[in-house]
């Protein structure tokens, strides 16, 4: 009995070996499955790959062909363009570089002409009515004056005279100016008071360059005759010295001139309808007053050195 218990019993060992063996083998089995999946997998990654590179090799050299395809037609196209064509782009260039340089030219002339009007470099004359002017300025970049020497006739006699005006000549020209007759004689100018007023500093400097520059001629022809400046018109404020200097068109007469500054509506110099040598002298601004005396001034000189145009 004993015995058959240990047969049974060795042969379910025996059978639970053989369990074992299977089970190991299967998982033997499986572990070789598994390998060979992933290897399986591996592979098609690195085929993946390979395919990858050789579509970028493939675009990248489809690129370099293209590009130089392109560069080819290029050089086609400029080798066939026709001799007409090749020289018309070069008188282009040539024409563009040509306005380039005369542009610069330009540029530097106008800078050159600016700069040396402003710093006054060298000095620059000109021709007015047989006159030779000067185009100077008064001080180190200050106001441009003019500036002439006029030669007068006395006799056997020559009597150099230099006078400075602020505006140029040809501009005072645009100031009309009908003055007729001899005027080496006694010369009044007389100043609207609402004038004096109204443009104190202009008043001074116009009576100024009327004092010096036309009076200092008058007086060095015919040292006798009288010249002088004042008003017009009084108020009742006058005083004794302004009443004594006044003068108006009824001082005028063959040998007095008496010309009336006063406002008006345009620049010009006229006679009197009813007193001779009597003259109105219209102003339209302040920035006026010295023009119309400078205009004045030159209209007076021409006529003492006898010039005519």
């Amino acid at each position: 009995m004993e015995k058959e218990e240990k047969e049974q019993e060795k042969k379910r060992e025996k059978e639970q070996g053989e369990v074992k063996e299977e089970e190991i083998s299967k998982e033997k089995d499986k572990g070789r499955l598994k390998e060979k999946f992933v290897s399986n997998k591996e592979k098609e990654g690195v085929k993946e790959e390979k395919k990858e590179v050789k579509a970028s090799k493939e675009k990248l050299s489809e690129k370099i062909i293209n590009n130089k395809e392109k560069q080819n037609q290029e050089t086609f196209n400029d080798e066939k363009k026709s001799p007409d064509t090749k020289e018309e782009i070069k008188n282009e260039k040539l024409i563009k570089k040509i306005f380039i340089v005369l542009v610069i030219i330009a540029i530097a002339l106008l800078v050159f002409v600016l700069i040396k009007d402003f710093l006054n470099v060298g000095e620059i004359t000109f021709e007015y009515h047989n006159l030779t002017f000067k185009k100077t300025r008064f001080g180190e970049g200050g106001l441009i004056q003019y500036k002439t020497n006029i030669n007068f006739k006395s006799g056997n006699e020559t009597i150099n005279h230099e006078i400075t005006i602020r505006n140029h000549p040809g501009e005072l020209e645009k100031i009309p100016a009908n003055i007729s007759g001899n005027v080496l004689k006694n010369t009044y100018v007389s100043f609207q008071k609402k004038l004096t007023l109204d443009c104190p500093g202009d008043v001074q400097l116009a009576g100024f360059r009327l004092g010096y520059d036309l009076f200092g001629a008058l007086k060095k022809l015919l040292p006798d005759i009288n010249v002088d400046s004042g008003l017009f018109d009084l108020d009742e404020n006058a005083t004794e010295k302004e009443k004594k200097k006044l003068k108006n068109c009824l001082d005028a007469s063959d040998q007095t001139m008496v010309f009336l500054f006063e406002e008006g509506k345009e620049n010009r110099i006229y006679p009197d309808e009813e007193y001779e040598n009597c003259y109105h002298a219209e102003v339209k601004e302040c920035d006026d007053v010295l023009a119309v005396s400078e205009r004045l001034l030159l209209v007076i000189l021409d006529k003492l050195r006898g010039y005519e145009e």
